[in-house]
């Protein structure tokens, strides 16, 4: 539930809101991590979920971080460079 909020905030461009709800999804995505290990037979590689997520959360702490200092240019991350 927090996770897609945390979606829906990013692309709303709520940066804080996202970084807020996306970190309490954890929880819950280790909870049912656990769970998923108990009824497979062997463990499942999250490696690139972990490297995306831990990519979204960098940016969104780098936007929000911008945002606090007053940077008004924290918003433009994909038209960096194609001036």
């Amino acid at each position: 539930m927090y996770y897609q909020q945390g979606v829906e905030a990013y692309y709303d461009e709520d940066w804080l809101q996202s970084v807020q709800y996306i970190e309490q999804s954890l929880p819950e995505y280790y909870k049912e991590y656990e769970r998923c290990l108990t009824l497979c037979d062997y463990p499942y590689d999250d490696a690139a979920f972990t490297q995306l997520h831990q990519q979204i959360i960098n940016s969104n702490v780098a936007k929000r971080d911008r945002l606090l200092l007053g940077n008004e240019d924290f918003c433009c991350l994909s038209t960096a460079g194609n001036g």
